[in-house]
């Protein structure tokens, strides 16, 4: 697996970490809307994870939503050195601030 397809998985891994059960319209649109990577990639990475178990996709109320799975979890912890810091930080602090000022 090269360098920046495995990156761009355990981006997609770490939103999903930081947002637990995220709407797949969120994740797009911030990975999107942050440049990470485009739409059918993303699309793609996302299918590979899910059938790898890594994430876990639940349809309720013709929503989407992805989590993480344990076994995801560990991977995220073990390699999220990988992914740059300043992206890290960008995902916590939307996190904290924006998905959590949604739910209010």
């Amino acid at each position: 697996m090269d360098h920046q397809l495995s990156e761009n998985k355990l981006i997609l891994m770490y939103v999903i970490r930081e947002k637990e059960n995220i709407q797949a319209s969120d994740l797009s649109d911030y990975v999107l809307f942050r440049g990470y990577m485009d739409y059918f990639s993303m699309q793609n990475y996302i299918a590979e994870l899910c059938e790898a178990g890594l994430v876990l996709e639940v349809i309720k109320d013709d929503l989407r939503y992805y989590t993480l799975h344990p076994q995801g979890e560990e991977v995220v912890e073990l390699f999220k050195a990988r992914i740059p810091h300043s992206i890290r930080e960008e995902i916590r602090e939307y996190a904290e601030n924006i998905w959590k000022l949604k739910e209010i």
